[in-house]
């Protein structure tokens, strides 16, 4: 290919504010791409419709830490250096002379975009740029480019990571296809903190701990597709020697690796880091350090060219559900469901079916409706000192973002900018804030591919009662339907406040319950488009001891089942078993700083993009640094 030139031809040189370089990113998201989220959904990737060609592809891969432009102005720490904009124009000058392909770029700031936009986007796309959502300039600074001429890319996303002082900042990855010869390949880029704000090895560890487990994520999503790994991790063989125990095979292009346990590297180690999984092997390994080179950045640029593997056909990922049902039902309180035995014969067959738990938890800020059905939406805390959602009550704010101060992405978001239908019945009016907060005034931008509109709640229902709402779930489901369906159920809760959730009608009221889902599943599997091809969460909003539910120190009110069915979800094992950075509580009421974890209602989120193959809801905080999943 031909080296990229600054004489190239480029885009007219008008250039703007940083102001409105982050407003207009703000109402709208880049042509050349649609924004994902973060930490850890699957992939949807449509299989190739054609085949591989029979020779592997061989291409030049790099990263570069191209020095933040606040680092060079007369405030920074290298006032004496040429602008950013300036430097942008020598590093692209760098990279298009050393004829890379891929590059992951670390501290790219919005006077560099500016600039980068003016002289090499003809050339070169970038992924995510300005176009995430919630954190722009963050999202920003940690940008893959790629020719235009040689990949087209098939997906994008971003996985929170984190940076100075544990702040979460995105990190991308990318699935490019070779134009040419139809391989493909994922591209991760990050930049992990240093320790110049604090001691930071905690938060690089888990930064790569994530790496890793993305990692294996996507093998297992999209077989036979290599990933790249690159970026600035202010680490030598504390980043690859345990990234290449997490992942076997996984070796750099320095060629360090782990073999027989053993982790081997070179000499001479960099903090800045091109590695990739066992389907590549990598030559020439450069660092860039001229004197052009000197002048640009405090790093050099580092580059290597790569051969995957030949494939001379396409191999397909498995298909995610077609759809997803969340039951969530108040008052579930997992000591009366457990001994109700034969009594509940739906919600046992569930649990021998699928994937559960008797030992799940709430939010350990509330053990009240609201607040929880907000966090299974959205994956957030409650309190928003540690990023939660603010929804401490009925009534405390119009809209989940208000209470939060800030947008908040919910499931629905996800759901529906990613063309799904999505649904919501319930009894219970304070659930008209779910609706309100989501609504076509109060729902953000979909940033995804097609305009699917700021309305992310297509249907929802306020029923008089459960029979009601359990009618029009059916109603609903009869239709077939790809997406979310959502259906909230109070009669436990009701009926435990006013005889105790200990009374012979509570029991009554579980079985009354299990008829009810009953109904629900009996309307999945009757229609052929969701039959086989439906994942169903059933859990509790919060559990009762006495006529309340109040206190969430009480163990009657914080321990509530869950129970995951559906395709791909093994039969009869703990959630706990599926899950290694999750510990089963026992008793224990345990805070969000424990270690280990509970399986929490609020990670029915993360279970229903898992479930159809999206991914993650943006901002969660309550899985974060962690996977959960419902599949071995």
């Amino acid at each position: 290919m031909a080296p990229f030139s600054l004489a190239s031809p480029a885009r007219p040189s008008r250039r703007r504010s940083l102001r409105a370089v982050v407003a207009r990113a703000t109402v709208s998201a880049v042509a050349f791409g649609a924004l994902l989220s973060v930490t850890g959904g699957d992939p949807v990737v449509e299989p190739r419709t054609t085949p591989v060609a029979d020779t592997g592809s061989t291409f030049r891969v790099g990263t570069y830490n191209v020095l933040g432009n606040s680092h060079t102005t007369a405030t920074g720490n290298k006032p004496g250096w040429a602008s950013g904009a300036t430097r942008t124009g020598w590093a692209l000058k760098l990279i298009g002379d050393a004829r890379l392909s891929v590059v992951g770029l670390q501290e790219f700031e919005p006077e560099q975009y500016d600039r980068f936009r003016e002289v090499g986007a003809d050339t070169y796309a970038i992924y995510p740029g300005l176009g995430h959502p919630e954190r722009p300039i963050r999202g920003l600074a940690n940008s893959i480019i790629w020719r235009r001429d040689t990949w087209k890319m098939i997906e994008g996303k971003t996985m929170n990571v984190p940076y100075f002082k544990g702040a979460l900042w995105p990190m991308p990855y990318v699935l490019l296809e070779n134009r040419k010869t139809g391989e493909r390949a994922w591209f991760y880029n990050s930049h992990n903190p240093a320790d110049a704000r604090g001691p930071a090895e905690q938060y690089r560890q888990q930064g790569f701990t994530m790496e890793a487990d993305l990692t294996k994520r996507l093998q297992k999503a999209t077989p036979g597709i290599q990933v790249f790994l690159l970026g600035d991790k202010n680490a030598k063989e504390n980043y690859i020697c345990p990234v290449s125990r997490q992942v076997p095979g996984v070796r750099s292009a320095n060629n360090a690796r782990v073999e027989d346990g053993v982790c081997k590297t070179p000499e001479r180690l960099w903090i800045d880091w091109i590695s990739g999984t066992s389907g590549m092997t990598f030559s020439n390994f450069t660092p860039v350090r001229t004197e052009l080179a000197q002048k640009t950045s405090d790093h050099p640029l580092f580059w290597a060219d790569a051969t995957l593997k030949s494939a001379s056909a396409p191999v397909a990922p498995a298909a995610p559900a077609a759809n997803a049902v969340v039951i969530a039902v108040e008052g579930l309180r997992s000591q009366s469901l457990r001994s109700a035995g034969t009594a509940t014969p739906t919600i046992r067959r569930m649990f021998a079916r699928g994937a559960g738990t008797w030992d799940g938890r709430t939010t350990y800020e509330r053990t009240t409706n609201l607040p929880n059905v907000v966090s299974m939406l959205t994956g957030r805390a409650v309190s928003t000192g540690s990023g939660g959602h603010g929804v401490t009550r009925p009534g405390v704010a119009s809209t989940v973002h208000k209470a939060a101060g800030r947008y908040v992405s919910s499931v629905f978001d996800i759901v529906h900018n990613n063309g799904l239908a999505t649904a919501l019945f319930t009894s219970r009016s304070e659930l008209r804030m779910v609706d309100t907060s989501w609504n076509g005034t109060n729902g953000g931008a979909d940033p995804y591919g097609a305009d699917d509109g700021r309305d992310k709640i297509d249907v929802f229902r306020l029923g008089a009662g459960d029979t009601a709402v359990t009618d029009a779930a059916v109603s609903r489901l009869a239709t077939g339907r790809r997406g979310l369906t959502v259906v909230h159920l109070s009669g436990p809760d009701r009926v435990g406040q006013r005889y105790g959730f200990s009374s012979e009608r509570y029991q009554a009221a579980l079985r009354t319950l299990d008829g009810r889902v009953s109904r629900i599943l009996g309307a999945i599997g009757r229609n052929s488009a969701t039959a086989g091809k439906t994942r169903v969460i059933l859990t509790g909003t919060h559990g009762g001891s006495g006529r309340t539910h109040s206190d969430p120190s009480v163990q009657g009110n914080f321990k509530v089942p869950f129970v995951v069915t559906g395709p791909e979800v093994p039969a009869g094992v703990s959630l706990y078993s599926l899950n290694a950075d999750l510990a089963s509580p026992g008793d224990e009421r345990v805070a969000y700083s424990a270690t280990k974890q509970p399986f929490r209602n609020a990670y029915a989120s993360q279970l229903v993009t898992e479930a159809l193959g999206l991914p993650d809801v943006p901002g969660t905080t309550l899985t974060r640094g962690r996977t959960v999943t419902a599949l071995r």
